[in-house]
């Protein structure tokens, strides 16, 4: 029930009160000044409810709670929701473990009918049709004696399809699952190094090459780019993500199909997408292994008995295609089934002829037509941070809006840096750089402070480390770096300036946020859905860590 119909249901229990009151008394004069004072006393009860109605009904109904980037509240009403926006951050990092440089390599080639393009992270996609055998050269480089693997060919295409190397006098061949432990006693660099694609008239659409060499020991074959030692680093620094710039908040109701706009894909037994204006679908719709799905419809003809659930990975490549089967003219059927693992996207797709096409998240309910809420949320120089416990967000209290910090941000400069004594190098093996903290606004007081920096991984403590290696650390005085390179003030403001470093704040502010426009954006976002409303974003960076809250169906 909405709550407009609740109010409907609560105003004709006060008409019917009303209606039904005994007055008692014999003297007319009493009987008027008790209908008058009643009357009045009804009013003025009357007149604050409908002021204050929908607020009353919302501070005592039973919620619905929904927290994360995108979620299904389930059981709820059409009703005004409450939203609070969370910061959100992620960097990333890698162990060094991989020992390929293959960036030493920057040109694209054609050979033989395939297109080998490198990607910004290490990876090659090849496309297009072998008119003979393919090859694609990797640039050889030494490495120093020690046992090692390659890997990185994608599977499934047999002896056709190889990723070699010739290290010594023997071939190292990945054709999918890592090739054998090869042992050099010296340093040695390889004589040869490409990919392999030996069938004629093989097809390849956006097939992904993933070379990585790394120690025989690492049992962990998860590919990850080349950068010389752990990261971030200086010299492979790695970005940190923010909720920032122009957001969209979409609110959609049970129905995830809006055939309005519908997209035309359609995927066969082989995990093709192709477009065809002969199938509706939705678009990429993200979810999670293990969600649950129903699709329905009413199929016209007998050639749309068939509608087809997809799913797709992180990367939007195919996963599996679940066939729903309808099997009779003008009769309502539906199908129900899962995510597989590592499912991040589902797409629903129906023939053009079918009627009442529906897909919702768990079990089959009656047909709704689409509906949604798209908002606008533009932050402008606002950044919404993450690290820990501590957490940005945008709250709405007493009628107005607060922005609440807890996570600083520092741009390194020349003044900012102090070489720190020779004593460092002797006794952790490592030159270092240092930052007072009141330089970053901050009292002398946090030891192990919350940071990320986006040239160097953070340590709590003190530590002997590797070269190659680069660190900090925040103690009760300064944010410390330490680096093999650091050996000047020169060499360490070289690698530092310019990077960035967020902490948390001893002290957060709240400041009320004045931007009309973004209160006006705030103000916007209204109403939850009967029976079940999804939250899903679009972000100029990271989402928002949301915390939704809806009035209940009771």
């Amino acid at each position: 029930m909405s709550v407009a119909s609740r109010i409907q249901e609560i105003e004709t229990h006060i008409g019917d009160i009303y209606n039904t009151l005994e007055v008692g008394g014999t003297d007319l004069t009493d009987l008027n000044k008790n209908i008058v004072n009643i009357n009045s006393s009804l009013k003025d009860r009357y007149k604050y409810f409908l002021n204050n109605g929908v607020e009353v009904i919302w501070n005592n109904w039973e919620k619905v709670i929904g927290e994360g980037t995108e979620f299904t509240l389930e059981n709820t009403i059409q009703a005004p929701m409450k939203i609070n926006l969370k910061g959100n951050t992620y960097q990333k990092s890698t162990t060094g473990k991989n020992l390929l440089n293959i960036f030493l390599s920057t040109t694209p080639s054609t050979s033989n009918g395939i297109t080998y393009t490198k990607n910004a992270d290490g990876t090659v996609t090849a496309n297009g049709t072998t008119t003979g055998i393919s090859y694609y050269n990797i640039p050889q480089q030494e490495l120093p004696a020690g046992s090692y693997i390659l890997n990185g060919c994608p599977s499934g295409y047999g002896n056709n399809v190889s990723l070699i190397s010739k290290y010594g006098s023997s071939y190292q061949i990945d054709r999918g699952s890592g090739s054998s432990v090869f042992t050099i006693s010296e340093p040695t660099t390889p004589t040869e190094f490409y990919i392999e694609i030996r069938q004629v008239g093989l097809t390849l659409n956006n097939v992904v090459f993933k070379p990585m060499i790394r120690l025989s020991s690492i049992t962990d074959d998860t590919y990850e780019p080349y950068t010389n030692g752990a990261s971030p680093n200086p010299d492979y620094p790695q970005d940190i993500h923010v909720v920032s710039g122009d957001n969209t908040i979409e609110v959609v109701g049970k129905n995830l199909f809006d055939k309005d706009n519908a997209k035309h894909y359609s995927t066969n037994g082989s995990g093709n997408t192709t477009t065809t204006t002969q199938f509706n679908s939705t678009d990429y719709i993200p979810c999670n292994s293990g969600d649950s799905f129903t699709i329905s419809g009413i199929p016209t003809t007998t050639s749309d008995y068939n509608f087809k659930v997809v799913f797709f990975d992180s990367n939007k490549n195919y996963i599996s295609r679940p066939i729903a089967q309808m099997g009779t003219i003008n009769v309502k059927g539906s199908y129900s089934t899962t995510a597989p693992t590592n499912a991040k996207y589902v797409m629903a797709q129906f023939y053009n002829t079918m009627k009442e096409e529906q897909l919702e998240k768990g079990t089959y309910t009656s047909y709704e037509p689409y509906q949604n809420q798209s908002y606008s949320v533009n932050l402008g120089n606002i950044e919404l941070c993450k690290i820990g416990d501590y957490q940005d967000s945008i709250v709405k209290d007493n009628g107005k809006w607060y922005l609440e910090k807890q996570i600083g941000k520092h741009i390194i400069t020349d003044s900012d840096i102090y070489l720190i004594s020779s004593y460092w190098y002797s006794t952790y093996g490592q030159y270092g750089a240092g930052i007072p903290k009141t330089n970053l606004g901050l009292p002398d007081t946090t030891t192990n402070r919350k940071s990320l920096c986006n040239v160097s991984n953070k340590i709590d403590g003190q530590t002997n480390i590797a070269d190659n290696t680069y660190i900090f650390n925040a103690n009760a005085n300064y944010v410390f770096f330490f680096g093999s390179s650091f050996d000047t003030k020169e060499h360490a403001n070289e690698k530092l300036v310019g990077a960035e470093v967020y902490f948390n704040l001893d002290t957060p502010p709240t400041t009320e946020i004045t931007d009309t426009t973004l209160i006006s954006q705030l103000e916007a976002i209204k109403y939850s859905y009967d029976d079940q409303t999804n939250i899903s974003q679009v972000n100029n960076d990271m989402p928002f860590k949301l915390e939704v809250t809806a009035l209940k169906n009771i």
